[in-house]
């Protein structure tokens, strides 16, 4: 049985200022090759680690794009040790500054290439 690939294309992870009240130009908030926090272990976190106190110092880090399966990735993240029982959760953290939050279009690209 063969199984899904999965590349998580976080380096193509664009979130723009669209151009309203006068701008122009749209800002890269995180830019491809930018280096995340991340959490492969499988285990459930539930909620916890959506808040921005949590702490994810114990994390691993690595630049965009993190995955496996396509071979390009710059980052690897584990889906086990069982291949035929794949992990099908994992945890990404990444700051950046928004200057105006009410003109933010965010474009997010993503393969589970089956």
């Amino acid at each position: 049985m063969r199984l899904p690939k999965l590349t998580l294309l976080l380096s193509l992870l664009l979130c723009v200022l669209s151009g309203t009240r006068g701008q122009t130009a749209d800002q890269v908030l995180v830019a491809p090759g930018a280096v995340w926090r991340f959490n492969d272990s499988g285990t459930n976190l539930g909620t916890a680690w959506r808040a921005v106190s949590y702490n994810d110092s114990a994390w691993r880090t690595g630049p965009a794009q993190l995955g496996y399966g396509d071979g390009d990735e710059a980052t690897l993240i584990s889906y086990g040790s069982n291949p035929n029982n794949r992990r099908i959760t994992y945890y990404f953290r990444r700051s950046f500054t928004v200057t105006s939050p009410a003109s933010i279009a965010i474009d997010i690209m993503f393969s589970d290439v089956k």
